[in-house]
């Protein structure tokens, strides 16, 4: 009964496409979409308007308007025309999966529009080409054309079309694992579009800022800009936009372990992918919840979404392949009649070939020297150049293998130490209002209390561990959420004061370390400076980043006074950095910490 079914719907898919473009109106009818008396330009400008709205909802409709728009303008040599509605047909092929066809007819539009001299048409087919290389994988390819998208669009002065290059190259970055280098294009990308009040561009960019951020671990403003994109597409009904922005969130819940909710959102995502025949999105979704059902051992429904994958991966492909075999066939036909005329040409001027014979070979000869040694030269470059890149792949697999590890080393702290803590902590408190032994409620609420703590240095931890390199600002909020929760505990007046560049970028090690001694210093300051102001500041001096902890209270002679762990452990810290660590007071004068890193000039 189930193949039945299977094969019942496989035949109905198959038949859409010509069911949909039998019910196409004949264009004879009298729908008001011409007359004979209009100007083929306005004729085609109609024909695309009826494209455009046909995207939404039918992309094969959508493609015979394009086509008709474009016979029409090629007749009347009206290449912008023609070229817009090559770049429309391209679209609703690149919807349907079929990306080859897509990618030829934007590189037929490209040609077109360089022909008409118009820069902001050229650059938006080069935008659109550098995602489809994307898509299929070749970076460099699709970096190029992106950049070529950008430079046209600047000369133009067409913001849109530069928003869209920004936003495309952010993404190239993102796939590249550089999401630091990506979210400075997004907001490249997002500015331009705040400027020409462009919601449904912000709504992607709101998108790939999203991604990035949940690349980098920063779940609370990967969904935040999530969620802005999803109510901009929302507000204008953006049906593909809707599609991918609930993907996406499914994405960052699922990395967030968030199942019930990734699976919810994803389901969402699939309804109105199908809906609208969005079939790349589709076979992604399949194939994503595949993942997410076997990682959580529900091998039945990882089955299923994978079957589905596959089925429509291979429909996808046939289809394709079928107009590959389709356009090779042509071609074929073509050069065999070029071949039947070329020997006939032969055949005329075969009587003149000896004649020229002689020279002719001596001429190939010399040519061939010639060629031969610049073939030589090119290859010695060639060789040297490859093993240049050889070694930079190499450096850079190290890289990723280094940033894989500690992802994983991070994953297996939070996911092993930081549920049994987790579980520790609920047993504890479990018991302690189970008991009616106040001593005993108290030990088991301290203890309990201990695990907490040591929960929230493990996040703290891994928080710092994640990343390669952090932004310096990244630790001064981490410090402000910190003393914003210790004045709000003990009533005393913290001040954070913050003078540094945002270029400055730190080490895990050196943000754990100078996170750990504003710790100590100000737990410290709280518990016995009893003093009624403390002050935190960072600011960049002679080529040194310094932080200070100073307090009002009583302070100390520190030659009278023996260095306790925590002090000795902040000046460890420093000298592990090679920086060093300064405790100054004086008693009656409060205190002052100081902590001073030198930083390499490649960090700032």
């Amino acid at each position: 009964m189930r193949k039945s079914l299977s094969g019942i719907l496989t035949l109905i898919l198959c038949l859409l496409p010509l069911l949909l473009w039998a019910g196409l109106p004949s264009p004879d009818s009298n729908e008001g979409i011409q007359t004979e008396s209009e100007e083929d330009s306005i004729r085609a400008e109609r024909y695309l308007s009826r494209a455009g709205e046909f995207m939404k909802s039918d992309y094969d409709s959508a493609i015979f308007w394009a086509q008709r728009a474009r016979s029409l303008s090629s007749e009347s040599d009206l290449l912008s025309l023609s070229a817009k509605s090559l770049m429309l047909e391209g679209n609703a092929w690149y919807f349907k999966g079929v990306h080859d066809s897509s990618l030829a007819l934007y590189f037929r539009a490209a040609e077109l529009y360089r022909s008409a001299g118009d820069e902001p048409g050229e650059a938006y087919s080069w935008n659109e080409i550098g995602v489809l290389y994307r898509k299929q994988g070749d970076m460099d390819k699709a970096l190029e054309a992106l950049e070529k998208a950008l430079d046209l669009s600047a000369k133009s002065g067409d913001l849109e079309q530069m928003a869209n290059a920004y936003n495309n190259i952010s993404v190239i970055y993102t796939m590249k694992g550089e999401f630091e280098k990506a979210i400075q294009y997004v907001h490249n990308s997002s500015r331009i579009k705040k400027k020409l009040n462009d919601e449904i561009g912000l709504s992607y960019d709101y998108v790939n800022l999203g991604i990035n951020f949940a690349e980098l671990g920063q779940i609370d403003s990967s969904l935040y800009y999530l969620k802005k994109s999803l109510a901009i597409r929302k507000k204008n009904a953006d049906r593909h936009g809707l599609a991918m922005a609930y993907a996406n969130m499914g994405e960052v819940a699922a990395g967030d372990g968030q199942f019930e909710k990734a699976v919810a959102y994803l389901d969402t995502a699939l309804d109105i992918s199908r809906s609208i025949q969005y079939k790349d999105l589709t076979k992604h979704i399949y194939r994503t919840l595949s993942g997410l059902y076997e990682g959580e051992g529900m091998s039945d429904s990882a089955l299923l979404y994978y079957k589905r994958y596959g089925e429509l991966k291979d429909s996808i492909f046939n289809k394709a392949r079928s107009e590959q075999l389709l356009e090779l066939q042509t071609k074929y036909d073509t050069a065999e009649k070029d071949r039947l005329i070329a020997e006939k040409e032969l055949a005329v001027k075969k009587r003149n070939i000896w004649l020229g014979l002689f020279g002719g070979g001596f001429f190939l000869l010399v040519v061939s020297l010639v060629y031969l040694g610049i073939y030589n030269r090119k290859k010695q470059e060639f060789l040297k150049k490859e093993a240049v890149l050889k070694e930079e792949l190499a450096r850079k697999e190290m890289q990723n293998r280094i940033k894989n590890e500690r992802l994983r080393i991070s994953r297996d702290l939070h996911d092993n130490i930081g549920a049994e803590l987790t579980l520790i902590t609920s047993a504890l408190d479990s018991k302690a209002y189970e008991t009616r032994d106040e001593r005993e409620k108290e030990w088991l609420n301290d203890v309990s209390d201990y695990a907490r703590q040591a929960m929230s240095d493990l996040r703290e931890t891994i928080w710092a561990f994640k990343s390669d390199n952090m932004p310096v600002h990244e630790l001064v909020a981490r410090v402000r959420a910190f003393t914003g929760k210790i004045s709000s505990m003990t009533g005393i007046e913290i001040e954070t004061k913050d003078d540094v560049s945002e270029d400055i970028r730190l080490t895990p090690g050196q943000v754990i370390n100078l996170y750990r001694i504003s710790q100590e210093a100000l737990q410290n300051a709280v518990k016995y400076a009893n003093g009624k102001k403390i002050c935190w500041e960072i600011k960049w001096e002679s080529g040194q980043l310094c932080v200070a902890i100073t307090d009002n209270g009583v302070g100390f002679d520190p030659e009278k006074i023996k260095k306790g762990y925590g002090l000795s452990h902040m000046c460890e810290r420093m000298e592990e950095l090679n920086g060093r660590c300064e405790i100054r007071s004086r008693v009656g004068e409060g205190t002052s910490i100081v902590a001073t890193l030198p930083l390499a000039e490649s960090t700032i």
